[in-house]
């Protein structure tokens, strides 16, 4: 029997990445984001479904639930948003956008897909090292990736008596258009392949966080020369 995974912010760069990984296991993939155009091109270049939709909004995500059908073996919830800027100078609509873009959706997306999975089962949330380690100058981005880890540390309790693994994946700066500046980055393909090796373990093996980083220094950190923006610009994961 086919597998089926759904990638949420599945026309981003870490969710394209994932899905192309996913695919070439022999998954049945499913793409959810915002972005029609972003997604069907996504879709069409890796070979898997998708859906348009936003995984904050209850409705979209009932809509979802339909397309995906009525089995989920592998949830990666890839989607959010970035927003920088000093706490002084952010309205609190800002850190109600974070947290419905982050912690909302994981809630109603996981909610959707623990009706539809088994024993064998897997959840990977996309955090951030800020969620570990709180940033200058991106207070609300922090908090809810905060509000992640500990949002799967709880689920895990929950579901482990159901066979259901739960891992979060921590990167450092990632190389994708939500970045506003030049920084040590990894690559949407080095999340993949994390989350490849999660998909690979064994079911009975517990793994609660895979934190990961760029080198920042020796032969193998990138080469930042070129200079970059500042940290003050918006940028989204489609989701």
């Amino acid at each position: 029997m086919t597998r089926v995974a759904l990638v949420t912010g599945g026309s981003g760069g870490i969710g394209s990445a994932v899905a192309g990984v996913l695919v070439g296991r022999g998954y049945e993939v499913v793409l959810v984001a915002r972005d029609e155009a972003k997604l069907i091109e996504t879709g069409e270049r890796v070979g898997a479904r998708w859906v348009v939709a936003d995984c904050s909004v209850d409705a979209d995500v009932e809509r979802m639930a339909d397309a995906v059908g009525p089995a989920v073996d592998l949830l990666v919830h890839a989607t959010g948003m970035l927003q920088g800027g000093a706490v002084r100078d952010q309205s609190v609509d800002v850190l109600d956008a974070h947290y419905a873009s982050h912690v909302r959706s994981a809630h109603l997306v996981t909610r959707m897909v623990l009706d539809r999975m088994g024993a064998g089962g897997r959840i990977v949330f996309l955090s951030s090292t800020a969620g570990l380690r709180p940033m200058k100058n991106v207070s609300a981005y922090s908090v809810v990736k905060a509000g992640i880890i500990a949002f799967a540390d709880s689920l895990a309790l929950e579901v482990e008596e159901n066979g259901i693994a739960v891992h979060v994946v921590a990167p450092g700066p990632v190389d994708t258009p939500m970045l506003a500046r030049k920084w040590h980055s990894l690559f949407p393909a080095d999340i993949a392949y994390a989350v490849g090796f999660l998909e690979g373990l064994r079911p009975g093996v517990i793994l609660p966080i895979f934190e990961m980083r760029s080198a920042t220094e020796g032969p193998f950190a990138p080469d930042l020369s070129g200079g970059g923006g500042g940290v003050g610009a918006t940028g989204r994961k489609d989701g």
